[in-house]
């Protein structure tokens, strides 16, 4: 059991190695036996929709069911393991004190089946019906996408279809999410691609490539093998795939992927069903689970608790509540929210990357937050650590220290 007074940050080398690379981990969350044992126990309730918010209509197609989308909404185990500290902990100090988990997914994969094209996804309107961004980050951010935590529900290894990752790819997008996909399921486990049987559940991900004639730069591809009960952690932008099941085992292999977002980024803005895949499903059961700190904005829907009334713990926010104001831990998640990788606020804002624009971006944050003229730009160029920054705010608006 984990102590309420106990965070699982990320290190600050972790951390930089996060964001040079895209992704970190494996971490262990579960013994081997005891996921398994899980698993057993997951597996009658998987098979039973009846409490699935996406359940009924048309929400299976090709080789997706949208029903087992969001279980954490129904299944009191998975609503547990989304809300693990291991896993947020670690995911706040990414994303900032202020976190939401939006989405879940399982990704089987059985003996014999296709791997997985190389993709990246940014606003995740790439398989959107609609085409619509299913999430949209504030206009000032610097960059898009979701955090994934991918967790082997058995184990993922090379011959068994385990993740690819090309590191360092996440800081730019090679894909046009605003183009159009052709759907036709009688091609999954059907195409093979440079000699590899690949596919995206009945899409061809390269039809959105926006230059038709660039191929990923396979030879820095990393395998990420895990055993049962790991998770990794990884930018929905990072260029992944994974490899096919070669059938050397009778045994699948099924990951569980829970997507995390801070609070300013806005779910679904413009949609009240999901379509992907094939298949749709209402969203009207839909809600964000709030798995650190608090809400101040206002936009999203939000779930306190499952169908079952299992309410999600909520960690107090690792970056706020364990020592740090208010003001510290409002000014941590927002540089981070601008690209740079906060995590000590005796860290300089301008050694970390921050630049004139970035500069002008914090104090138009930080007025709209705190007041006029709580960060003249002089206080920040002359006394540039995070401490310093949030003393001369908290100092000129009267905040909490």
């Amino acid at each position: 059991m984990i102590e309420e007074s106990k965070t699982l940050q990320l290190s600050k080398e972790e951390l930089a190695q996060f964001h040079r690379d895209g992704y970190i981990g494996p971490f262990d969350l579960y013994e081997p036996e005891e996921m398994a044992a899980h698993l057993q126990a997951l597996r009658p309730k998987l098979l039973n929709t009846k409490n699935a918010i996406y359940s009924g209509g048309r929400t299976i197609s090709g080789s997706t069911n949208l029903s087992n989308y969001d279980r954490h909404l129904d299944i009191d185990f998975l609503a547990e393991h989304i809300t693990r500290p291991e896993i947020v902990d670690r995911v706040s100090s990414i994303l900032g004190p202020d976190t939401l988990c939006w989405r879940s997914e399982f990704f089987p994969k059985y003996p014999g089946d296709e791997g997985t094209d190389w993709h990246q996804a940014d606003n995740f309107s790439n398989v959107a019906g609609s085409k619509h961004p299913q999430i949209v980050w504030p206009e000032d951010a610097e960059f898009g996408g979701t955090i994934t935590v991918w967790t082997a529900f058995t184990e993922a290894s090379v011959d068994m279809g385990c993740l690819q990752f090309i590191p360092g790819s996440h800081k730019s997008m090679n894909y046009d999410e605003s183009k159009s996909m052709d759907y036709n399921p009688d091609l999954i486990n059907k195409v093979d691609k440079d000699g590899v049987r690949r596919g995206f559940f009945g899409y061809d991900y390269r039809q959105l490539q926006k230059d038709p004639n660039w191929t990923p730069d396979e030879a820095n591809a990393v395998s990420q093998v895990m055993r049962q009960g790991q998770f990794i952690i990884f930018w929905s932008t990072l260029m992944h795939a994974s490899h096919p099941h070669l059938g050397l085992t009778d045994n699948m292999r099924l990951g569980f992927a829970g997507r995390y977002l801070p609070t300013s980024v806005h779910v679904y803005p413009h949609s009240d069903s999901l379509a992907e895949f094939g298949g749709s499903a209402s969203l009207d059961k839909f809600g964000n689970v709030l798995v650190s700190g608090q809400d101040n904005y206002g936009h999203n829907r939000f779930v306190d608790s499952t169908v079952n009334g299992y309410r999600f713990p909520v960690r107090e926010g690792s970056l706020g509540g364990f020592g740090l104001s208010d003001v510290q831990a409002w000014l941590l998640g927002t540089c981070r929210e601008l690209g740079l990788p906060a995590q000590d606020v005796n860290a300089n804002f301008f050694e970390m990357g921050g630049t004139s624009l970035t500069a002008v971006k914090l104090i138009a944050k930080a007025e709209q937050n705190f007041g006029e003229d709580v960060l003249p730009p002089e206080d920040l160029y002359g006394r540039s650590t995070l401490r310093d920054i949030a003393a001369t705010i908290e100092s000129n608006s009267g905040a909490s220290a």
